[in-house]
């Protein structure tokens, strides 16, 4: 599955002359044999992601590396991996770990099936049919079950009881009510990883209980259709772009073990925005390297490569992608996935240069120049504040120049690594905790503050216009329903002057008198000249921030405070404009450009 022996004789026949693929090569096998020396996994009792993945891992690793080399040690070892993890009870509190779990062990079964002896073919099948494909198969009907007799009600009433029902996809709100597992009725990254997990440990041993399997894959692909739908309309996915990473990846897994297994992967693949998704992240990465990381996301996250690329660029003849992904290679971060997806470098690169995709989460992006550090790089979002993962910051920014970036998105590290551990995190109620976190409330994003209130939190909001042209290149958002305070909000964002400066104008049509603030952070030394400009500085780098409009307002700078010491990471100052006595309708402007 996934890699056919087909798939291998292919790669050993490219890489006689292909000196960069055996580089790539030689370095994952460097990795296989520094896998050797790492301990077994171990039990522990509660969430196993760490283990589960790092499982899924050393089984791609370690099977490359056998079927390229066929040494005896590297076959030994990953078989010792698979049966102690048979070992283990349950696999992990989490679907989410027993899919996992499911999905590595699977592969060495395949992988070196011809040197799994008869007592390791059935731990193996053992393991695999009690510890996830008989509770996924419950699991399953559980939900069938109950969708099937509640729907009909469910649909009927004002209110669905609590603000978790009213707003997750209807399914999962009914599997939620009733305490059952409820992603095979979510639409995230969940239902991604669970679902691929379940139906490649069904492929694997189908041949041997084409039954229970097949009702599993049967019903898997039924479930995972939510998830698909997620990519539309143009590839954007809306818990950003470090869940678009694990929930893409294990897409490539779903659909390469579907279509090397059955031929078909049932149409998935053509499912619309799943073949620009991969122009979609690559695209809100700035010349300077650095992402747009909207919702919970690790403000280190572009540093990583991504070998999903790499199957993109070959799946939907898409070169360009994989040059791009080269320029992330080192020898040092090489993954075998670059390996089993290779595609060799090759001249030509996207032609445009701005983009807008719609999605659960809109996105607009302008650069100058892909290919110049320097170059000018705007993305903004609008979407759906109650869309896993986001934050109450609809009508948010980035802004790169100069190789710096000066207007910078929120996040935290330690979210970005799955510790969602502040107290009642997941409360994304108007009134829920999740609000409190500095990094997810409205107070910590580029955007505005109408009379010191958070944006709605059932909110949503679309760019409604996108133009781009050699006159004039913008797009423009209707907040109207993120400020309450408002009959309706819009925030235009304009490149100007050559596009080497741009123009935020936000224009409300207020219900009475307001305070409005206008903010936004940043990592650059801040500073206030004269009455209307702040000069922002990084090194020897300088732009300027002009208050265009209105005439009267305060300026504040101030450090961002968390609510914990674990919250921000990072030093950020948050600029404050704040004008009061706002009435009727009121204009903020403000331009970010070089010193001129």
């Amino acid at each position: 599955m996934v890699y056919t022996d087909q798939d291998l004789q292919k790669t050993r026949h490219e890489s006689e002359n292909d000196t960069l693929l055996k580089q790539y090569i030689n370095s994952v096998l460097i990795q296989a044999d520094a896998c050797l020396t790492k301990p077994l996994p171990v039990f522990k009792k509660g969430k196993m992601k760490a283990e589960s993945q790092d499982l899924v891992d050393r089984a791609y690793l370690l099977g490359f590396a056998w079927r390229w080399t066929h040494k005896k040690t590297y076959s030994d070892f990953a078989i010792k991996i698979a049966v102690q993890v048979c070992s283990f009870e349950g696999w992990g509190a989490d679907f989410l770990n027993k899919s996992e779990m499911a999905h590595g062990v699977s592969i060495i079964y395949d992988w070196f099936y011809p040197v799994l002896n008869e007592l390791t073919k059935k731990t193996i099948e053992s393991a695999l049919i009690e510890n996830t494909i008989k509770p996924a198969l419950k699991v399953y009907k559980d939900a069938k079950e109950i969708e099937s007799l509640e729907k009909f009600t469910i649909q009927q009433e004002d209110s669905f009881g609590t603000w978790k029902e009213k707003y997750y996809p209807l399914s999962q709100a009914i599997l939620r009510r009733h305490k059952k597992e409820w992603w095979p009725g979510c639409n995230h990254n969940w239902n991604m990883v669970c679902n691929s997990g379940n139906i490649i440990a069904s492929l694997a041993i189908a041949d041997k209980f084409p039954g229970i399997t097949g009702d599993v894959i049967g019903y898997a692909l039924q479930s995972v259709k939510r998830a698909v739908k997620s990519y539309a309309k143009d590839g954007v996915w809306g818990e950003g772009p470090f869940l678009w990473e694990y929930t893409t990846i294990n897409l490539i897994y779903l659909l390469s073990s579907l279509q090397t297994a059955l031929n078909t992967d049932y149409g998935l693949s053509s499912s619309p925005g799943i073949s620009n998704t991969a122009d979609y992240i690559n695209c809100i990465k700035s010349p300077a390297g650095k992402l747009f990381s909207f919702a919970d996301n690790p403000q280190d996250l572009s540093i990583k490569p991504n070998p999903s690329l790499f199957w993109f660029a070959n799946f939907f003849s898409k070169p360009y992608l994989a040059n791009i992904e080269h320029q992330n290679i080192s020898e040092s971060n090489v993954d075998v996935r670059h390996v089993l997806w290779y595609h060799k470098p090759v001249k030509g690169e996207p032609v445009k240069n701005d983009y807008c995709f719609k999605g659960p989460v809109d996105i607009a992006v302008f650069c100058n120049n892909y290919s110049d550090v320097n170059s000018l790089f705007l993305a903004c979002k609008a979407g759906f504040n109650q869309y896993n993962h986001t934050h109450l910051d609809l009508g948010a920014f980035v802004f790169d120049l100069l190789g710096e970036r000066w207007a910078e998105d929120l996040t935290t590290k330690d979210l970005g690594k799955d510790n969602f551990n502040l107290p009642e995190y997941w409360d994304g109620s108007p009134k829920g905790r999740r609000w409190e976190n500095i990094s997810a409330n409205s107070y910590g994003h580029n955007i505005c503050i109408v009379n010191n209130k958070q944006q709605d939190a059932y909110a949503k909001a679309s760019i409604v216009k996108f133009y781009s042209d050699a006159e004039k290149t913008g797009a423009v958002i209707d907040l109207s329903k993120a400020y309450p305070d408002t009959y309706s909000a819009f925030r235009e964002f304009k490149l100007t002057n050559n596009r080497n400066s741009i123009e935020i104008t936000d224009s409300f049509h207020l219900k009475s008198s307001s305070e409005i603030k206008w903010q936004m952070m940043t990592k650059a030394a801040a500073v206030i000249k004269g009455q209307n400009e702040i000069e922002l500085q990084q090194g020897h780098k300088k732009i300027s921030l002009k208050i265009l409009k209105p005439d009267n307002f305060k300026i504040f700078i101030n450090p961002v405070k968390p609510i914990d010491n674990k919250d921000i990471t990072e030093d950020f100052s948050k600029i404050e404009i704040i004008a009061k006595d706002c009435k009727e309708n009121y204009k903020f402007k403000i331009e970010l450009a070089l010193i001129r």
